[in-house]
């Protein structure tokens, strides 16, 4: 059974575009949105409505803050968690005051894109829903003790409406965009998987194997746990498709596959290598496991058997563990080694060697 436990390129890279996409907006309304908060704060202090200037200037002081340890800790979640409060509690204290002859509730349409582009269409379009309920509750209800300006009634509902209307638009360009980044990224795995697997056998092909050798190697270096190969050639296979032909060669090629898989543990790893070859790789394996794993593999493929072909079915094992401080070149040179030792031996067998 094969077990990658690496994330794919692909997938990593969907998910560093989304991620960058979001850290630039964190970075653009912290730097740029601070300073307009600057600005508009010493203006309110200058005409003297110092709660409103306060309230802008530490937002501003917030948002500098925010953007520096966002930079430093990297944590994008109370970063972008932030800068939606900043948002909302200045536009909502514009909107019930409203600000500068009656202009705050403007401000609210910065809510739109940034709750969207921040949190995505599923939050983000509750959190505007919540948002715009908010809005409401403020404007419709009668003699609202928290509002503090007065906002002609058609005013107030063509704001609302325009609000409403804008925001549908924009979630609906969101979630497409979100549907498209979903689509986009299953056919880039899809891709992928196609690139990493042997289309005959299923199973992983000789990239996908190097690309887990690599990373067992590091690994083991740093566990130092053992590890083995097993290095299998399918025996006198040219025989066997000029004798019955390539459909009979295929047809063991996937029984060949199918024994792997079945054999193996969750954990292990096992390729088409090339040709009739298969490669295994057994993690966290001592010398004497991996002989009873390549075993089994040789007693099952003996028992291979296809409709009208009256020929028995054998593999020759080169079972090799890996040298502690060997470089992956050497442990595939040593397995090979002791794979063409099973074959003069007479195939049909497992050959191994102590570990140096």
């Amino acid at each position: 059974m094969n077990n990658p436990t690496r994330t794919s390129p692909g997938t990593a890279q969907a998910l560093n575009v989304d991620r960058n996409r979001q850290a630039f907006i964190i970075a653009l309304f912290s730097t740029v949105g601070s300073a307009y908060l600057f600005m508009f704060g010493f203006s309110a202090l200058s005409r003297g409505d110092h709660l409103l200037g306060a309230l802008l200037t530490c937002s501003a002081l917030v948002g500098i803050s925010n953007y520096l340890l966002f930079r430093r800790l990297h944590n994008y979640r109370s970063a972008a968690g932030v800068v939606i409060a900043i948002m909302a509690v200045t536009c909502l204290y514009v909107l019930v005051t409203g600000g500068v002859n009656g202009t705050g509730p403007l401000w609210s349409y910065i809510a739109i894109p940034l709750i969207l582009f921040m949190y995505g269409p599923r939050l983000g379009g509750a959190l505007l829903g919540l948002y715009f309920l908010a809005m409401g509750v403020v404007l419709l209800i009668p003699d609202n003790p928290l509002l503090q300006a007065e906002y002609a009634s058609d005013f107030t509902t063509r704001f609302l409406a325009s609000f409403l209307a804008v925001s549908i638009m924009s979630y609906v360009h969101e979630y497409s965009r979100f549907k498209a980044n979903l689509a986009m990224q299953s056919l880039r795995q899809a891709m992928e998987r196609e690139a990493r697997t042997d289309t005959l056998t299923g199973l992983p092909n000789r990239r996908a194997m190097y690309e887990q050798l690599q990373q067992e190697l590091a690994r083991a270096r740093r566990m130092r746990h053992p590890w083995c190969l097993l290095l299998c050639d399918l025996d006198d296979f040219k025989q066997i498709n000029d004798s019955h032909g390539h459909q009979v060669g295929d047809a063991v090629l996937k029984e060949t596959g199918r024994i792997l898989r079945h054999c193996l543990r969750a954990s292990d790893f096992s390729a088409r290598w090339g040709g009739e070859e298969f490669l295994v790789l057994l993690p966290e394996t001592d010398l004497h496991e991996a002989e009873a794993v390549a075993e089994k593999i040789r007693d099952q493929i003996s028992r291979i058997r296809i409709d009208g072909v009256e020929r028995s079915f054998t593999i020759s094992i080169g079972v090799h563990q890996a040298d502690a401080g060997g470089g992956l070149d050497d442990q595939l040179r040593q397995a090979d080694r002791l794979l063409y030792a099973a074959k003069r031996s007479g195939k049909n067998r497992v050959v191994s060697a102590e570990p140096a």
